[in-house]
């Protein structure tokens, strides 16, 4: 009956309806018995009823559509906990302190607040480990982008921060209900944690922003608008002729922690 239901636009759905997609995605998750998962989006249930089959500590679907939500309560009664919610408003912290541990996610996301979802799963890593997300196929080739390419941008480096990012499979749009005008990706982030070696999150997150915000300019042109001139004039770690797209990952925290240092140098007292 919930698979019948009109989907809306509003909350951008577009349904899989492959099943045997729906197993691999379920698989690639690597669920284990002393794990949490948390399901973004159960939508008519595809993913869901893989979910149930298998054997973990606690199953929870986020669902936002009130309309499917009682009718996926009655199929999973007693197998998945359904809260209906946005994901954007979930506490994965809450689950996680609630069930002593990281959880796991997976969801065939909305294409219209994937970045909102990305942000908010690598903001909350201390919550989460493991998460499997079908995204739009332009979106999950950026995620997963190195430097040089053309898709490597913010996201693909903040993803490198606090993750280990990689492509399960692409996914055409036949395999969807209604059909959307584009193909999907699958991608995986593992060992989701944040960077130890990053001095200051913060300024590293503003460098890079601020750099591919200005991807045509050379660093010399866009760090002037994250340090003084004194501090661009000294530095060492990248070349300032060089484009964002050209420094790896490592030539970013490199040249965060540098800017990092001087300014602290720069604030200590006379």
């Amino acid at each position: 009956m919930t698979a019948q239901l009109r989907p809306l636009k509003r909350f951008g759905q577009n349904f899989l309806k492959n099943a045997v997609l729906a197993g691999k995605i379920v698989e690639a998750v690597g669920i284990e018995k002393s794990d949490v998962v948390v399901e973004i989006g159960a939508g008519p249930g595809v993913l869901t009823r893989f979910i149930a089959e298998t054997q973990c500590r606690k199953k929870i679907a986020l669902e936002i559509d009130r309309r499917r939500v009682e009718s996926l309560r009655q199929e999973f009664h007693g197998r998945v906990e359904i809260v209906e919610t946005d994901v954007l408003q979930f506490s994965f912290a809450s689950a996680a302190d609630k069930y002593s541990g990281r959880v796991k996610v997976v969801g065939n996301i909305p294409y219209n607040i994937t970045g909102p979802i990305l942000f908010k799963i690598l903001d909350e890593y201390k919550s989460i480990s493991t998460a499997v997300l079908m995204v739009q196929k332009e979106v999950g080739h950026r995620i997963t982008a190195g430097p040089g390419s053309k898709t490597y941008g913010i996201i693909s480096v903040l993803a490198a921060a606090n993750a280990q990012p990689e492509r399960i499979m692409d996914v055409g749009r036949k395999n969807f209900w209604p059909v959307p005008g584009v193909d999907s990706t699958v991608i995986r982030l593992t060992d989701i944690d944040r960077d130890k070696r990053i001095e200051n999150y913060e300024l590293f997150r503003d460098i890079v922003r601020k750099t591919f915000n200005m991807r045509r300019k050379m660093l010399q042109n866009s760090l002037k608008f994250v340090c003084s001139a004194e501090i661009l004039a000294r530095l060492k770690t990248v070349s300032l002729k060089a484009r964002p797209e050209e420094l790896s990952y490592d030539d970013f925290r490199s040249l965060a922690n540098e800017i990092n240092s001087m300014q602290k140098e720069q604030a200590k007292p006379l």
